[in-house]
């Protein structure tokens, strides 16, 4: 899939709203729309999947569906812009994902709470807290960031008749005091 991402409005502190597009793999120009592409994959353990207990299977107009998952290390090179780039992702343990940024800096996110939305007649999406880990830089020790990203996306058409996927991505940041974001404290 071919992704653009154009960021149309920025509420509260504009530099902590670019530091978590950065983190999260935004590259290029923060006011610029980002073009990157992404990939879908069988969740883990997909030969047992059509269980209704699974979580990755959901019922779509009476039928039980087997749901994908998104290839975040796949979408995480596309975004950086370096196919070359160490990204470590497991899809048998989705909430974390590290890499290196283009200047060898570690960057760890880690999924700690999510919410998802199956898909039906008006869409799908998520809601998710991630908590980013970095280096604090000259000081010993990291800073730890915390952004919420929530998501939804529609089924639709182009002008020329091809389907596609529409999408709304909302992010907010945390106001980092002393290292640590505080999620009761929203910028």
């Amino acid at each position: 899939w071919q992704c653009e991402k154009t960021i149309v409005q920025v509420d509260g502190d504009k530099d902590q709203a670019q530091t978590a597009w950065r983190v999260l793999g935004g590259s290029g120009d923060f006011e610029k729309p980002e073009e990157y592409f992404t990939k879908f994959i069988e969740p883990p353990n997909s030969e047992s999947m059509l269980m209704k207990s699974s979580p990755y299977t959901y019922e779509y107009e009476g039928n039980l569906v087997q749901g994908v998952i998104e290839d975040r290390a796949f979408t995480m090179r596309s975004r950086l812009h370096d196919g070359g780039a160490f990204v470590a992702w497991d899809k048998e343990s989705p909430n974390t994902l590290t890499y290196e940024n283009n200047k060898g800096v570690p960057v760890s996110l880690n999924t700690v709470q999510q919410n998802v939305e199956f898909p039906g007649e008006k869409g799908f999406g998520f809601n998710a807290l991630i908590r980013i880990t970095t280096p604090a830089g000259l000081v010993p020790g990291n800073i730890t960031r915390a952004v919420r990203v929530q998501r939804r996306y529609r089924r639709g058409y182009d002008d020329a008749g091809k389907r596609i996927v529409e999408g709304l991505e909302l992010v907010k940041t945390y106001r980092v005091l002393d290292g640590v974001a505080g999620t009761e404290f929203p910028t």
